[in-house]
């Protein structure tokens, strides 16, 4: 196996200089780190199942790196120093002041400390409102939240480094500029992982923040530009324009249906497909891993695959379909991404040179848990993100397989019944946006506009085609009842 490799490896070469760290990362279970007893014992040696016994050097070490120990015995415990990190206790705040260091240095300390003074002002409060005043789809942390929002705003703020008229623009200008573009990131950070029930909630609190109506104890120290009309949910910010939009306002109103076009694939543009669409296409550019979560039937997969297969430049872009369920194990998902990668150097693997690709594994929380609790397949993913690859298991020297210009993009239904919760370790690496039920006033103009084509296109005569209306209103009701 690959432990017995890489520790054999190491103990052949006992350069007592040269200090070697075994990293365990992952979840421990009762039964192999059992195995390891033998190795943190004072004597120091692995056992392996062949009868060969391999001694530790003096300058190795081992680091287990679990998330917890609820499965791990007294022995293996007694056996090892522990370091106890509580991401409570290390707050978000770290994240932030590093984040702060990569602006351009165009910004002076004007622009840097109104950007202190935004996050002072919005992000605690409406965390806060998260974890105590609303439901989230999928559980998350502090960190998670902010990072997602801060990842928004450096690619609003990376569109003002592209043109280098807007940094030389008066410090005012830029912080206006910067006000909106923190407005629509912590709208699709902080405020995305709520559920439909709590997004009314949500954007009350935002627009009480906004006029210093909740005591948070920091006074609004400016008035900020934001829409009236509609909710946070319902604009989008261009900072080059330093305006405001309404997704509504992008949707082409001339689109039409191919005559030939089968019903299960047409997908009719509304402002929901407009958000998740725009949102997902910025993040793949970006290369920033998304994980969208929703309720079935509200159109994430579809979203997913329209963006990946119509919208990217497919000379630049090539995608990978995963889809997960009960029985996928880690064996299968590496097979099936190892096998689309081409080698580009030695233990490099990735898309043909000069493309990127995007990798999309659907139902992602599906795969079932082992007696341990641990996801095989979604620690693979992890190991990815992680470590930027994982280790060739068809090569008997096992070596790494370091995966470049490949990203990943996840979906999946909110944890509950055969789908399980995900590991925050996971977790953590995604920007997460909350799929909301879809209104019924737009089922009702998607599934007329669907039944007004086919009659159209099939030759329906007009008495039937007037029938719509109430085809649709009938249609509704049972789909509300039997929901």
């Amino acid at each position: 196996g690959v432990l017995a490799v890489l520790y054999r490896n190491f103990a052949n070469n006992p350069d007592a200089e040269i200090r070697k760290w075994l990293v365990f990362d992952g979840p421990v279970d009762a039964i192999w780190i059992e195995n390891m007893n033998t190795v943190l014992d004072d004597n120091r040696k692995l056992c392996l199942m062949s009868g060969e016994i391999i001694q530790m050097s003096p300058n190795m070490n081992l680091i287990f790196e679990p998330m917890d120990l609820d499965v791990a015995s007294p022995a293996t415990v007694s056996r090892c120093g522990m370091i106890f990190l509580e991401p409570e206790l290390m707050g978000w705040e770290p994240i932030f002041r590093s984040w702060l260091q990569e602006l351009p240095e165009a910004f002076g300390e004007e622009v840097i400390k109104a950007i202190e003074d935004l996050v002072n002002w919005f992000i605690p409060p409406l965390i806060e409102f998260v974890r105590y005043k609303a439901h989230e789809t999928t559980p998350t942390q502090d960190q998670n939240l902010v990072r997602s929002c801060l990842r928004i705003l450096r690619v609003l703020i990376k569109s003002l480094e592209d043109d280098k008229s807007k940094l030389e623009l008066p410090a005012k200008e830029i912080i206006t500029i910067i006000d909106g573009a923190f407005m629509f990131s912590i709208t699709w950070s902080v405020c995305a992982s709520v559920t439909t029930e709590y997004r009314k909630a949500c954007n009350d609190c935002v627009k009480k923040l906004l006029l210093g109506d909740l005591d948070t104890g920091v006074k609004p120290l400016k008035k900020i530009v934001f829409p009236d009309r509609g909710t946070i949910y319902d604009h989008i910010y261009f900072p080059v324009e330093n305006k405001w939009k309404n997704w509504n306002e992008l949707i082409d109103k001339d689109q039409k249906i191919p005559r030939d076009a089968s019903p299960q694939v047409v997908i009719i543009t509304t402002s929901d497909k407009m958000k998740y669409s725009w949102l997902l296409e910025t993040f793949v550019k970006n290369r920033i891993p998304t994980l969208f979560v929703g309720p079935t039937g509200t159109g994430k997969s579809i979203y997913i695959q329209n963006v990946l297969q119509n919208v990217l430049d497919k000379d630049k872009f090539t995608t990978i379909e995963v889809g997960f369920s009960a029985q996928t194990s880690a064996v299968q998902t590496q097979g099936i991404i190892d096998g689309k990668l081409d080698k580009r150097r030695k233990d490099h693997f990735g898309p043909r040179f000069g493309m990127e690709c995007v990798i999309h594994v659907d139902d992602l929380n599906m795969p079932k848990k082992e007696f341990y609790g641990a996801q095989p397949p979604v620690e693979l993913l992890r190991q990815f993100l992680d470590q930027g690859g994982w280790f060739d298991l068809a090569d008997n020297k096992h070596p790494f397989r370091n995966i470049i210009d490949t990203m990943l993009v996840c979906s999946m239904g909110p944890p509950g019944g055969g789908k399980t919760f995900i590991t925050p370790r996971m977790q953590r690496h995604f920007n997460i946006v909350a799929f909301t039920d879809v209104d019924d006033h737009v089922l009702t103009y998607i599934f007329k506009t669907i039944l007004a084509w086919w009659f159209d296109s099939r030759g329906f005569s007009q008495d039937v085609a007037r029938m719509d209306e109430k085809i649709v209103a009938g249609t509704m009701k049972i789909y509300t009842n039997i929901q």
